[in-house]
């Protein structure tokens, strides 16, 4: 039997940075800092705006006048053809969690059975001494 053992230096499926950003790495490390802080506090109205698929939101009234005056810029891929963006069903429901069923899709379809509550949580042992 033929074992394949990959090399640390083996590409993986996480390995998915669009070719257009790489080749601007400079410039899109430059504005990741920014990039960051502006998506934990966008809005979900704005920043969905776009995407006729993604269900509308509305953002607390203490953060729309923390961010009432930042700029915002979006990164677009230089080739949209090439990197197009996935639709907003495929990537929420996409998981590799398989306690629903082995397809990609298994656990988001069957979840909606899952209770979650009331759960309870027992922390015991050896974790008060």
């Amino acid at each position: 039997m033929l074992i394949n053992i990959a090399k640390p230096s083996d590409l993986t499926e996480a390995d998915v940075t669009p070719e257009s950003i790489y080749l601007s790495r400079r410039r899109f490390m430059g504005g990741v800092v920014g990039l960051g802080a502006g998506l934990a506090l966008s809005n979900p109205t704005h920043a969905n705006a776009d995407y006729s698929d993604v269900p509308q939101g509305d953002s607390p009234a203490w953060l729309k006048e923390k961010i009432s005056g930042t700029e915002w810029r979006a990164i677009t891929p230089d080739d949209p053809d090439k990197d197009k963006i996935a639709p907003y069903d495929d990537a929420s429901n996409y998981n590799n969690f398989y306690e629903y069923g082995t397809g990609k899709t298994d656990p988001a379809r069957r979840a909606g059975s899952l209770r979650t509550e009331p759960w309870s949580v027992v922390i015991d042992g050896e974790v008060n001494n």
